[in-house]
């Protein structure tokens, strides 16, 4: 796929790949080394520093003539900077990441990439698309666990570093679609009437649940064609392209940058 993108938008290099999440990203590196035969300057933005370092030290034996040059942000809420350089800028916003934020948050976002770059960028997006609600369900609720896993792992570590005793097997994860809002909310339902405490360095407080009631532990937007042109062209971007993959769960959208 990302051979197609270089081949249709760019006839030059391109000296800069800038990443919202450094996850998974040797391949693409590799694939960009590979077409344009070059150096490449890496731009990773994570609000995890530990990540950033991993990424920076596993890029080393994976890819060469790549130039890493991290920034330690919450690219949600805090103004990242795409340094300036000759040649294009490919950002890659992929792993459906701007589902998690707000509708609001994902037009700020895109909208603070879009104020950096050139007429000739390209944005690389990827989104969960609007789908059958019992399959994006079942997605979240697999029968392994491991999307609740991941949210019970949130109360474990309240547990663990802020001083709660948050009984885990007191609750249940439950996944629920929202219709008017477009996303799955991710909820830890109490089981019972109870109380969770927490002890830390400010003293005691207690958190009252009552049997049925839920923490939403986190909404995961999805998007219609639509929805997704929509949100790109209110930032000014182009939709030039849509990828679409199996099930349609996950549209890639190429974006060019109409120019400031």
């Amino acid at each position: 796929m990302l051979f197609q993108i270089y081949r249709t938008f760019f006839q030059g290099s391109v000296e800069n790949l800038f990443f919202l999440e450094c996850t998974k990203t040797g391949i693409l590196l590799r694939a960009a080394l590979t077409y344009q035969r070059g150096p490449i300057n890496y731009l990773p933005i994570d609000i995890s520093t530990t990540a950033l370092h991993e990424a920076q030290s596993n890029l080393k034996y994976l890819v060469s003539d790549v130039c890493v040059m991290p920034q330690v942000k919450n690219y949600a809420t805090d103004d990242f900077i795409l340094p300036s350089f000759d040649g294009c800028t490919f950002v890659i916003y992929i792993g459906v990441s701007i589902g998690n934020s707000s509708k609001e948050e994902a037009k700020n976002i895109l909208l603070h990439v879009y104020e950096q770059l050139k007429a000739e960028d390209v944005l690389l997006l990827s989104v969960d698309m609007c789908h059958d609600p019992s399959v994006l369900l079942s997605a979240y609720n697999d029968k392994n666990g491991v999307v609740a896993d991941f949210q019970f792992n949130v109360l474990r570590r309240l547990n663990r570093e802020f001083g709660y005793n948050f009984d885990l097997d007191q609750f249940r994860y439950q996944p629920v679609w929202n219709e008017h809002k477009s996303s799955v909310e991710q909820h830890l339902q109490s089981l019972c009437l109870q109380q969770v405490k927490c002890i830390d360095r400010f003293g005691e407080k207690t958190l009252h649940f009552d049997k049925g009631e839920t923490i939403n532990m986190i909404d995961s937007y999805k998007f219609s064609i639509e929805d997704i042109n929509m949100l790109l062209n209110i930032a000014g971007f182009i939709s030039m392209v849509v990828l679409g993959v199996e099930f349609h769960l996950l549209s890639n959208v190429v974006s060019l940058n109409e120019g400031n």
